[in-house]
């Protein structure tokens, strides 16, 4: 995950040559908008890399369409309107909108933003394909600590089954 005036001023060609030899699967990059990201789309599909677009309560259907024909194999539903670790709004109101994604997308998607529990996942997982979790994780990590221990601990809680 990342941001595209980085990548732009490396170079497309460059950048996803490094990818495909670093063996990255996919690539989430928030600020990369649809009608200008077609070239890359299309570059990084080549390299069998994933462009995984980002669609929002505020998408049109015909728009979450036109992204998951282009992302192809995966989309990221943002669960809100606003910026990460922000609180989820009214459960009744995400149905509608996931429902929305499930029924215009032509391919999988998974959920994330505000996905602090292992019942936010759980209650995700039943009208997605999967939970996000990123600033939960990161929250709760501190420096002098080994990441990705207290990392896989979090992710492992949020996991459970019961």
């Amino acid at each position: 995950m990342g941001y595209y005036n980085p990548i732009l001023k490396r170079g497309i060609d460059r950048f996803l040559a490094d990818c495909a030899v670093n063996e990255i699967d996919g690539i989430i990059l928030p600020d990369l908008p649809y009608d200008e990201g077609k070239e890359f789309c299309n570059k990084a599909k080549q390299l069998g890399i994933s462009p995984i677009l980002l669609v929002a309560p505020n998408t049109s259907n015909k728009r979450i369409e036109e992204i998951s024909n282009l992302s192809n194999d995966l989309i990221y539903a943002v669960s809100i309107l606003g910026i990460t670790g922000n609180d989820l709004g009214s459960k009744k109101e995400l149905i509608k909108y996931l429902d929305r994604v499930k029924a215009n997308s032509s391919c999988p998607f998974i959920v994330g933003f505000g996905i602090k529990s292992n019942d936010d996942v759980k209650w995700f997982n039943k009208y997605s394909n999967g939970a996000v979790v990123g600033s939960h994780i990161l929250n709760h990590i501190n420096a002098d600590e080994d990441y990705v221990l207290k990392a896989n601990e979090i992710i492992n809680s949020l996991s459970k089954s019961s």
